[in-house]
Protein backbone atom coordinates (compact mmCIF):
# COMPACT_ATOMS: atom_id res chain seq x y z
CA UNK A 1 0.00 0.00 0.00
CA UNK A 2 1.77 3.37 -0.67
CA UNK A 3 2.04 5.62 1.89
CA UNK A 4 1.45 3.08 4.70
CA UNK A 5 3.86 2.90 7.68
CA UNK A 6 5.63 -0.20 9.39
CA UNK A 7 3.87 -1.08 12.43
CA UNK A 8 5.45 0.52 15.77
CA UNK A 9 5.69 -0.48 19.40
CA UNK A 10 3.72 2.33 21.40
CA UNK A 11 4.56 3.43 24.94
CA UNK A 12 1.80 2.28 26.87
CA UNK A 13 3.12 -1.52 25.06
CA UNK A 14 6.52 -1.03 26.05
CA UNK A 15 7.67 -1.20 29.84
CA UNK A 16 10.61 -2.48 32.11
CA UNK A 17 10.48 -6.32 32.34
CA UNK A 18 10.27 -5.91 36.28
CA UNK A 19 6.73 -4.60 36.06
CA UNK A 20 5.32 -6.88 33.58
CA UNK A 21 7.43 -10.28 34.44
CA UNK A 22 8.93 -11.68 37.52
CA UNK A 23 12.21 -14.28 38.07
CA UNK A 24 12.15 -17.11 40.42
CA UNK A 25 14.38 -19.40 41.82
CA UNK A 26 12.95 -22.50 42.63
CA UNK A 27 15.15 -25.10 44.67
CA UNK A 28 14.67 -28.70 44.15
CA UNK A 29 15.33 -31.60 46.05
CA UNK A 30 16.71 -35.07 44.66
CA UNK A 31 13.68 -36.91 44.33
CA UNK A 32 12.14 -34.04 41.73
CA UNK A 33 12.80 -35.28 38.11
CA UNK A 34 12.26 -33.14 35.24
CA UNK A 35 8.84 -34.97 34.33
CA UNK A 36 7.35 -33.47 37.47
CA UNK A 37 7.64 -29.77 36.22
CA UNK A 38 5.59 -30.11 33.76
CA UNK A 39 2.85 -31.20 35.59
CA UNK A 40 0.88 -28.01 36.36
CA UNK A 41 0.15 -29.55 39.97
CA UNK A 42 3.64 -29.52 40.76
CA UNK A 43 3.48 -25.83 41.23
CA UNK A 44 0.08 -26.03 43.13
CA UNK A 45 1.70 -24.39 46.41
CA UNK A 46 3.48 -21.09 44.98
CA UNK A 47 0.90 -20.92 42.09
CA UNK A 48 -0.25 -17.72 43.85
CA UNK A 49 3.19 -16.00 43.30
CA UNK A 50 3.28 -16.97 39.78
CA UNK A 51 2.03 -14.91 36.01
CA UNK A 52 2.29 -15.35 32.44
CA UNK A 53 5.27 -14.33 31.27
CA UNK A 54 7.28 -15.23 34.26
CA UNK A 55 10.37 -16.89 34.62
CA UNK A 56 11.42 -19.84 36.76
CA UNK A 57 14.89 -20.46 37.30
CA UNK A 58 15.40 -24.10 38.64
CA UNK A 59 18.33 -24.70 41.41
CA UNK A 60 18.45 -28.73 41.99
CA UNK A 61 20.19 -29.75 45.35
CA UNK A 62 22.37 -31.80 43.45
CA UNK A 63 23.45 -29.91 40.92
CA UNK A 64 22.85 -32.18 38.27
CA UNK A 65 21.24 -29.39 35.68
CA UNK A 66 20.56 -26.10 35.63
CA UNK A 67 17.30 -24.93 33.25
CA UNK A 68 15.03 -21.74 33.10
CA UNK A 69 11.21 -22.51 32.38
CA UNK A 70 8.69 -19.64 31.12
CA UNK A 71 5.47 -19.44 32.72
CA UNK A 72 2.50 -19.17 29.96
CA UNK A 73 -0.43 -19.93 31.94
CA UNK A 74 -0.95 -20.31 35.98
CA UNK A 75 -4.30 -20.38 37.69
CA UNK A 76 -5.09 -21.16 41.51
CA UNK A 77 -3.46 -24.02 42.30
CA UNK A 78 -1.24 -25.08 38.94
CA UNK A 79 0.93 -23.63 36.50
CA UNK A 80 1.60 -24.54 32.73
CA UNK A 81 5.37 -23.60 31.92
CA UNK A 82 7.77 -24.39 28.78
CA UNK A 83 11.47 -24.79 28.89
CA UNK A 84 13.85 -21.58 27.66
CA UNK A 85 16.71 -23.51 28.71
CA UNK A 86 17.94 -26.85 29.80
CA UNK A 87 21.89 -28.15 30.76
CA UNK A 88 22.85 -31.71 32.06
CA UNK A 89 25.64 -30.99 34.08
CA UNK A 90 25.83 -34.36 35.48
CA UNK A 91 29.03 -36.13 33.30
CA UNK A 92 27.39 -39.46 33.94
CA UNK A 93 31.19 -40.54 33.53
CA UNK A 94 31.92 -43.35 36.20
CA UNK A 95 34.86 -43.12 38.08
CA UNK A 96 37.76 -46.02 36.93
CA UNK A 97 39.65 -45.24 40.88
CA UNK A 98 40.15 -49.38 41.72
CA UNK A 99 38.13 -49.77 45.10
CA UNK A 100 35.35 -47.08 44.08
CA UNK A 101 32.57 -49.91 44.68
CA UNK A 102 33.53 -50.23 48.53
CA UNK A 103 31.88 -46.11 48.57
CA UNK A 104 28.84 -44.72 47.94
CA UNK A 105 27.97 -40.82 47.34
CA UNK A 106 24.76 -39.72 48.18
CA UNK A 107 23.48 -36.25 48.27
CA UNK A 108 21.92 -35.91 51.62
CA UNK A 109 20.23 -32.06 50.78
CA UNK A 110 20.74 -29.10 52.70
CA UNK A 111 24.04 -28.23 54.85
CA UNK A 112 25.00 -31.58 54.04
CA UNK A 113 24.39 -31.37 50.46
CA UNK A 114 26.48 -34.78 48.82
CA UNK A 115 28.49 -36.96 50.83
CA UNK A 116 30.85 -39.58 50.40
CA UNK A 117 30.37 -42.91 52.77
CA UNK A 118 32.58 -46.04 53.22
CA UNK A 119 29.70 -48.72 52.43
CA UNK A 120 31.31 -51.62 55.28
CA UNK A 121 31.14 -49.45 58.33
CA UNK A 122 28.47 -46.29 56.95
CA UNK A 123 31.73 -43.75 57.87
CA UNK A 124 31.53 -40.38 56.07
CA UNK A 125 34.35 -39.72 54.50
CA UNK A 126 33.29 -35.73 53.59
CA UNK A 127 30.26 -33.80 53.48
CA UNK A 128 29.49 -30.60 51.79
CA UNK A 129 29.97 -31.37 48.43
CA UNK A 130 28.06 -29.19 45.80
CA UNK A 131 28.35 -31.41 42.52
CA UNK A 132 28.14 -34.95 42.22
CA UNK A 133 30.75 -34.64 39.74
CA UNK A 134 33.31 -32.97 42.30
CA UNK A 135 32.59 -35.62 45.11
CA UNK A 136 33.84 -38.48 42.86
CA UNK A 137 36.23 -36.44 41.99
CA UNK A 138 37.45 -36.37 45.67
CA UNK A 139 36.50 -39.94 46.38
CA UNK A 140 39.40 -40.63 43.04
CA UNK A 141 41.80 -38.33 44.73
CA UNK A 142 41.04 -40.54 48.07
CA UNK A 143 41.47 -43.29 46.24
CA UNK A 144 44.58 -42.41 44.37
CA UNK A 145 46.11 -41.41 47.82
CA UNK A 146 45.19 -44.44 49.23
CA UNK A 147 46.96 -46.82 46.97
CA UNK A 148 49.63 -44.75 46.65
CA UNK A 149 50.26 -45.12 50.42
CA UNK A 150 49.46 -48.57 50.73
CA UNK A 151 52.12 -49.06 47.61
CA UNK A 152 54.99 -47.52 49.79
CA UNK A 153 54.07 -49.61 52.67
CA UNK A 154 54.06 -52.66 50.72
Amino acid sequence: MAGAEDPRIFEDRFSEAEYISHRHIAKLAPEIKREHLFKPEFWSHVSAKLSRWDEIILCPDDGGFYGRLLVTSCGSGWAKVHVLEWHDLDSGEQSTAEGRDQFEIINKGGSRKHVVIRKSDQVVLQEGIYHKAAAEAWLDNYLNNLSHEQRLAA
